[in-house]
């Protein structure tokens, strides 16, 4: 049996009488009633309800009735119902998909998308979002980054400083740092969450990645975004998350072999493919130069050729040589 399984069991029994909860809020269930839907005992039912209102302070009321103490949720707690057409369920569908396949980790708050998008939608699709269920349910959790996740997300909406400790990938230790959140980007290549923060220590705003955050902390004093700060802007000019200033003209060339991979997909909302008599194509963009694009270009191998600019072609040329010496002795 997995070490994390009892844990997992835990957590997907706190959102079903979370769902639960939700569902019957303004009538309320009671304690033997949720027994019985969810076929736990009324102790294991009682207990799950401390935890909730304990550890993940959810807000649960009681109120007394002919049949017992029934348990709902206070008013403001969850957001109003809302109707989904199929393409809509599917989308929505889809994207929590996107979001466990970046992650590989048990997420409650993406099983309770699930769990809560199941009661409205029909077979088949309702088959298949069982069976992410299930197999969601076997993968590890990870405590630590989805309480850090938490802390962030609060101080992002709440719009308080965060305090944190962050060991980045060229410090030998964690470091403490005021950050003031802007946006909160998933990041599916490097199976990663970032914050774009205002950095008090150096003045500017970076990326900081939450794997790498060792501690954290929400702090008392507020702070406001810049109005003329826009993520989908800041991110724009880079390929991937680490946005450089300025942007450089990028010009690729595909072999003949993966054509067909330039032309149906899309890397980068600048992208422009044109096709050449050789079969190959050649695919140009304007983004900053950075790692993550200098990584992506070498992860195609031999397939592909940096045509422009100069300084980007040379950049490769030296990396493939590094490479190459590493492997002349064996």
């Amino acid at each position: 049996m997995p070490q994390h399984e009892g844990k997992t069991d835990r957590q997907a029994r706190l959102v079903k009488i979370e769902h639960l909860i939700c569902q019957n809020r303004k009538s309320g269930l009671t304690l033997d009633e949720m027994a019985r839907i969810t076929g736990m005992s009324g102790r294991t039912v009682r207990r799950d309800l401390e935890a909730l209102q304990n550890e993940f302070k959810m807000p649960v009321s009681e109120h007394r009735s002919p049949s017992g103490i029934r348990f709902g949720v206070e008013e403001g707690y969850v957001l109003p119902p809302v109707d989904f057409t199929l393409p809509e369920a599917m989308a929505l569908f889809m994207s929590a998909r996107l979001m466990l396949s970046y992650a590989y980790r048990y997420d409650p708050n993406i099983a309770s998308v699930f769990i809560k998008l199941n009661s409205i939608v029909k077979p088949p699709l309702k088959d298949q979002i069982e069976k992410t269920l299930l197999w969601m349910s076997k993968l590890p959790p990870n405590e630590k980054i989805l309480r850090t996740l938490a802390v962030l997300s609060e101080g992002w909406v709440a719009r308080r400083q965060v305090k944190i400790m962050y060991h980045s990938l060229s410090s030998k230790e964690a470091k403490e740092r005021i950050i003031d959140p802007y946006f909160i980007q998933p990041m599916a290549p490097s199976h990663s969450t970032y914050a774009i923060a205002y950095c008090h220590k150096e003045k500017k705003v970076l990326t900081f990645k939450v794997e790498r955050i060792k501690e954290i902390q929400l702090m008392g004093e507020s702070y406001s975004i810049p109005e003329d700060f826009d993520a989908n802007e800041y991110l724009s000019s880079g390929f991937g998350i680490v946005a450089e200033k300025g942007s450089a003209a990028i010009k690729l060339k595909f072999d003949k072999e993966i054509a067909r991979l330039a032309e149906e997909t899309v890397w980068h909302p600048t992208q422009t493919v044109k096709k050449l008599q050789d079969g190959s194509a050649e695919v140009s963009l304007k983004v900053s130069v950075s790692d993550e694009l200098i990584s992506w270009i070498m992860g195609w191998g031999q397939y592909l050729e940096v045509l422009e600019p100069k300084t980007l072609r040379n950049e490769v040329i030296k990396r493939t040589r590094e490479i190459l010496n590493k492997y002349r002795d064996t």
